[in-house]
């Protein structure tokens, strides 16, 4: 801003949202969440401080109609979830709707981050963040200052804590990370999107940091992550056009997981252990769930047997898939108005003939979502919900600015 220039309310509110949204999202990854009685859900810092933000999100003009189609489509998903839960006889259970207000604030922030978020911004701001939870991570993984016995319980529940590092027999096992996410699975997810974050970038300090991203994503020792990363690794080779540049950047990665797998050599063998992984409790709890929930939703195909999150609660059960959860909840009918839901971000944008590292961003992430959501339930993690929405909120403004891929990324 020019000395003696005027700040109009527009200016404002724009410094104001823009603020606030990364706020917002810092607070998803480094904040506990916040419990109050056991009959009520947890609440997130950063949901309240999300409030303030909505009045003034009216004052921005300039969606395109790609974006109205989507904010369409994510409304008809959130009649549907309240068409379903009048449909069950379910209107008196206030849990429910929570479902729906969780759409909802995923709108409202794609919103913030399509106006007003650029990876630079994001990158600028988030790589400090990154660097604390590297910290944390590092302090969690040794026991630093009884972390685990202080610290860690604030953010992760007793049945991760009470065997980190453990078997179930209490014998020594590896160590999966459970991070500022209180679980390893979305703690692996959290570093995925750092990944993703750091992927596409000329500059070295960035670079040194996805790496070390990737080494924290093997801690949490997820196979599903693990899986997922390799699209992202792919499409980040896919803008190397100089063979060498890849060749070096396999060498490093190669090098950091051989780092990691010397801390940890129990880990690598568990990771080859096929026997092992098929009679532990990972592959054969998820089919006996998916088989109980199968044969339900066979009962009611294609209206599902609405969001009922206390059939879980009672079960003290994880349905282990976000497709097998949409599935059973809103049946066929409502399973496709999700997967459509949830492809259109990219499928909006096979057409370009363009690319940017905002577009590249977005889709890496979306595949990390696509593939975790097999096996895992990323979405019903409000923290990874609000950086979905991120990633998806750039990946439809990169159209603002496409140039053609050769000047952006090659020769990088």
């Amino acid at each position: 801003m020019k000395p003696g220039q005027v700040l109009s309310n527009s200016d404002i509110s724009k410094k104001y949202l823009s603020a606030i949204g990364l706020i917002v999202l810092t607070l998803a990854m480094v904040a506990p969440a916040i419990h109050i009685h056991p009959a009520f859900p947890n609440i997130r810092p950063e949901e309240i401080l999300l409030l303030f933000s909505f009045p003034l999100l009216f004052n921005f003009s300039g969606i395109t109609k790609d974006v109205k189609l989507y904010l369409w489509l994510t409304l008809a998903f959130v009649l549907f979830i309240l068409f379903e839960i009048g449909y069950q006889n379910r209107s008196g259970i206030i849990r429910d709707y929570f479902e729906a207000l969780k759409i909802l604030k995923y709108a409202w922030f794609f919103l913030i981050s399509y106006f007003f978020f650029t990876l630079d911004k994001l990158k600028n701001v988030l790589k400090y963040i990154f660097v604390f939870l590297v910290s944390f991570n590092i302090a969690h993984y040794f026991n630093l200052f009884d972390f685990n016995l202080i610290i860690e319980p604030i953010y992760a529940p007793d049945v991760h804590l009470k065997f980190f590092g453990l078997n179930t027999l209490g014998q020594p096992d590896t160590k999966r990370l459970l991070g500022t996410l209180g679980n390893p699975n979305n703690n692996a997810i959290l570093f995925l999107f750092f990944m993703c974050l750091f992927s596409f970038s000329k500059e070295r300090s960035i670079r040194v940091l996805f790496y070390i991203a990737f080494v924290f994503m093997l801690a949490c020792q997820s196979r599903t992550a693990l899986i997922a990363s390799l699209p992202v690794l792919f499409l980040r080779w896919s803008t190397m056009k100089n063979y060498k540049l890849i060749s070096k950047d396999i060498l490093v990665l190669l090098a950091s997981a051989i780092a990691f797998f010397y801390l940890d050599a129990a880990y690598l063998a568990a990771l080859g252990d096929t026997g092992k992984l098929m009679e532990g409790g990972s592959v054969k709890g998820r089919l006996q769930v998916w088989s109980e929930l199968w044969v339900m939703i066979k009962q009611n195909p294609w209206l599902g047997h609405g969001p009922n999150k206390d059939y879980f609660y009672d079960r003290n059960m994880y349905p282990e898939s976000e497709y097998m959860l949409a599935l059973w909840r809103y049946g066929w009918l409502g399973f496709i108005l999700f997967l459509i839901w949830l492809s259109y971000p990219v499928i909006n944008y096979f057409k370009s003939k363009y690319l940017n590292p905002e577009l590249l961003f977005g889709i890496s992430f979306w595949m990390v979502i696509l593939i975790s959501c097999i096996t895992n339930n990323p979405l019903q993690e409000p923290s990874i919900l609000l950086m979905f929405a991120c990633s998806t909120g750039l990946l439809f403004k990169a159209h603002f600015d496409r140039k053609p891929y050769e000047k952006v990324i090659a020769g990088r």
